[in-house]
């Protein structure tokens, strides 16, 4: 059979941009849609607090209910393919329905808004987790050679951050509109919508491009007994070094997370700098990222992947521990002011000092390489099980592994805002965030590094790797005879 490359290859990364487009634009609109700041000249849509809790509760159904998608595409027996079929079907719902969650019925503070959001939300969830395990599953699948799906995941990351620049273009579209005399309401649903609309163009690219039939042969799955969604979760999390993994990724999610939560937090009241130096930080982030994109590509060629991502572990737990300490380390940089009239001053706030600017972009730099690590590494690993384990069975169970991984980003999902509401608090007396809740975050954030490291350094990539490669090697030798 083929494998996918070249344009075809480049086809099915738009497509994965598209759906993962999607979850950009809402979770970075939503709450400012429905919670808004005065700055954004919206009215108050929802009763106060309710977009949270509809939030979690869909948060919760989007990972739930992947394992019966998962089960559902593993067991499909449509000649014409298990995936392609099923991604056509829920490209147009999935961006109809994210639109549509922006355009409530009433102007006004309602509880009919309330079921709306909610109703437009949960079938949002339905259709684009639809359309995500299926091209999460199928990649393993049409891109057997494991240096290429490190080559698609480094191009995928790679895009994919330059659309997510795209999307937070919106609120200068917004200013623009309402410059022009629109009004705010619909200043903002008309920006918002169009990058669901962008993203039913690119998710469709990859159904009308790709056959799946020409890199998979439908006899693989057509004769194959069904397997229930139960059974196909529990062998999956039979295979010791995946359930070791799984532990190890669902520690470091919540280390990363509970650290990208308390970003913003210190640049406001440990560091005394503006929140918009937050926008700064992450321009920092995206370059030097793109700049270690191809060294993690050449590196997964040469070392194993485990070995990369403790690399990402340690120095996201340095990137904790300088966070830390960032005021005594901003004293020590310097704490002279930067000056009223200059440029860093309008940016930062009439407070900044050498020493906190400077400190702020050592955290930026030391973080970059785990967010990199994390856009390539972590995705290629879920695929090298996911392959691992049809070479093994004989069976192909990608959706399946996928949606585990889904799983394993829901838990600290949920996990992580309620800790982080509930730490940020602590010794307040006037029911706002402290330098001491902060500190806490910071810490737990600490203390989930360390398992994440050991159970990363216990599971056994190196045999995965030699099965995989190996057979990728035999199916060339066969391709050519």
């Amino acid at each position: 059979m083929r494998e996918l490359k070249g344009f075809k290859m480049f086809a099915l990364v738009l497509g994965h941009i598209g759906v993962l487009g999607l979850l950009a634009t809402l979770s970075n609109y939503l709450l400012i849609f429905f919670a808004p700041t005065p700055d954004t000249g919206l009215p108050l849509l929802l009763p106060i607090g309710v977009i949270g809790i509809i939030q979690g509760v869909s948060f919760a159904f989007d990972g739930l209910i992947d394992t019966w998608i998962a089960s559902i595409s593993d067991n499909n027996k449509n000649p014409k393919g298990r995936r392609i079929p099923l991604m056509r079907l829920a490209m147009l719902p999935a961006a109809a329905f994210c639109a549509l969650i922006f355009f409530v019925p009433l102007r006004q503070q309602s509880a009919i808004n309330a079921v709306w959001v909610a109703v437009m939300l949960l079938l949002y969830c339905l259709s684009r987790s639809f359309y995500d395990v299926n091209v999460q599953a199928i990649i393993p699948e049409i891109i057997q050679n494991p240096n290429r799906r490190m080559k698609y995941y480094s191009l995928l990351a790679v895009v994919r951050t330059l659309f997510t620049l795209l999307i937070s273009s919106v609120p200068a579209m917004v200013h623009s509109l309402r410059d022009g005399g629109m009004d705010a309401l619909y200043a903002w649903r008309v920006a918002i919508s169009l990058f669901p609309f962008v993203g039913l163009i690119l998710m469709a690219i990859p159904t009308f491009v790709i056959k799946e039939n020409e890199y998979i042969n439908p006899e693989n799955y057509t004769h194959t007994e069904k397997v229930s969604m139960i059974q196909s979760i529990t062998s999956a999390l039979k295979i010791r070094d995946f359930s070791i993994y799984i532990v190890g990724v669902l520690f470091y999610t919540i280390a990363s997370g509970m650290y990208n939560a308390s970003l913003l937090y210190v640049i406001e009241l440990v560091l005394g700098l503006k929140q918009s130096m937050m926008l700064a930080v992450i321009i920092v982030l995206t370059f030097v990222s793109f700049g270690l994109y191809p060294l993690i590509v050449w590196l997964s060629k040469r070392f194993l992947k485990k070995n990369l991502t403790l690399v990402a572990i340690s120095l996201c737990a340095l990137a904790v521990l300088i966070t830390l300490f960032s005021a005594p380390i901003s004293n020590f940089l310097g704490s002279t002011p930067i000056g009223e009239n200059s440029f860093w001053t309008k940016i930062a706030g009439p407070e900044a000092t050498i020493g906190s600017i400077i400190t702020l972009f050592i955290i930026g730099f030391v973080f970059a390489y785990p967010m990199a690590n994390s856009n390539i590494v972590a995705a290629s690993l879920f695929a090298d099980f996911a392959q691992y384990d049809s070479i093994q069975t004989g069976r192909s169970r990608s959706g399946m592994f996928m949606a585990v991984q889904s799983i394993a980003n829901m838990i600290p999902g949920s996990l992580v805002p309620a800790l982080v509401s509930l730490l940020i608090y602590i010794g307040s007396h006037d029911q706002m965030p402290t330098v001491q809740g902060i500190r806490a975050v910071l810490i737990v954030s600490l203390v989930a590094c360390i398992p994440s490291f050991l159970f990363y350094a216990s599971f056994n990539e190196k045999e995965m790797r030699r099965v995989n490669v190996a057979a990728h090697q035999k199916e060339m030798v066969q391709g050519r005879d």
